[in-house]
């Protein structure tokens, strides 16, 4: 036996390991994307609701949530 229960050498060569998934990662729009976004929305509210999600990092869910 190896150290503390576990065997010194992989008994299951032939049994592949499973893959991990890679959590993927929160992607960001950069100044510029912000920016372009802001000027392409047109209405008041659409604006303010644009740059309420890019300054407070709320998900669009949690916005919706909101009363």
């Amino acid at each position: 036996m190896g150290t503390k229960g576990y065997l010194p050498d992989n008994r299951l060569p032939h049994v592949p390991q499973p893959i991990k998934e890679q959590a993927s990662a929160a992607k960001w729009l950069d100044r510029l994307d912000q920016h372009t976004l802001c000027r392409i929305v047109e209405k008041t509210r659409d604006i303010a609701v644009v740059k309420l999600l890019l300054n407070t990092g709320l998900r669009v869910s949690e916005l919706c949530a909101l009363t």
